[in-house]
């Protein structure tokens, strides 16, 4: 029975889900007037939004279990390698949209609408019979449109959205998109074996590995106007506008030379950077407000 389960929660793929997580989180600490009760207002906050990324993340396998068994990267998954069957992977999916919708109608009702958009944005993308993860363009935009909405249900949490919430959010959404787009270049081979028109695919994954970067250099201009106009605090962006450079290095590593692409050190340190990042914000609301 345990060894089921542990089964199970290898089939959400649980790191890219607690990644995926952490949007919401930081728009939850950004949003934070003060430290009292926010321990147990983050934990609620955790176990509701898990099961969501659960739905995600089931769906995107349970819509694409053909491709992903061409996919070196996925073929240790339990919904891959069968220990997990379609059926069991498609009750997981609905089970997780089930158990946190109530969980969010419980504890944080008001961000239902939110919640409720973001089921919906993730379903057009992952559902066998919509799929706009095989499509060009299609899939970039539902991954802005999901980043918006995503560092929204996390600052929902704490306080209505405004202005400022959703022009911040537009920066995590621009990170999001861009990741989104170095990740198609990294399954390049097997998208392209699979017949899936991403991007990479259709318009290359040099191409679009440095409009990815483009992207992530938008977005660091964008945050830099964000705090000089005052919408975000300095002191909450430095982190981000600090790793910026390091990004660049990296980049030039990725595309000096013989073309090397998205490869593991790559994600590695790209992943790191921006998890580094989002530490130290949190380390800084810590400091900066009342407890």
């Amino acid at each position: 029975m345990i060894a089921k389960l542990w089964k199970y929660l290898l089939a959400t793929r649980p790191v890219e889900s607690s990644l995926m997580i952490g949007f919401p989180l930081i728009g939850a600490f950004i949003a934070l007037p003060a430290w009292n009760h926010v321990g147990w207002l983050v934990i609620k906050f955790f176990i509701a939004t898990y099961p969501l990324v659960m739905y995600v993340y089931c769906l995107n396998s349970y819509g694409g279990l053909e491709h992903d068994r061409l996919n070196n990267r996925l073929n240790t998954n339990p919904a891959v390698t069968g220990e997990v069957t379609p059926a069991e992977l498609k009750w997981l999916s609905q089970g997780g949209a089930f158990l946190s919708g109530l969980l969010y109608f419980l504890w944080f009702p008001h961000c239902l609408l939110i919640w409720l958009l973001i089921l919906g944005n993730w379903t057009l993308y992952s559902h066998p019979s919509i799929y706009f993860k095989a499509r060009p363009i299609f899939g970039t935009t539902l991954h802005f449109v999901g980043g918006v909405l995503q560092l929204l249900l996390g600052y929902a949490a704490l306080r209505p959205v405004d202005r400022h919430g959703v022009l911040i959010a537009v920066y995590f959404a621009l990170v999001f998109a861009a990741g989104h787009l170095n990740h198609e270049v990294k399954d390049y081979e097997p998208d392209k074996e699979a017949g899936l028109l991403t991007n990479a695919v259709v318009y290359g994954p040099q191409r679009v590995f440095a409009f990815a970067f483009g992207v992530f250099t938008f977005a660091f201009v964008y945050l830099v106007t964000l705090s000089i106009g005052g919408v975000l605090a300095w002191r909450l962006s430095l982190p981000y506008l600090a790793i910026y450079p390091c990004h660049v290095l990296l980049h030039r590593r990725a595309t000096s030379g013989e073309w090397a692409g998205y490869d593991r050190t790559y994600q590695m340190i790209y992943r790191t950077m921006f998890v580094l990042a989002g530490l130290l914000l949190v380390f800084v609301q810590f400091r900066s407000l009342p407890r």
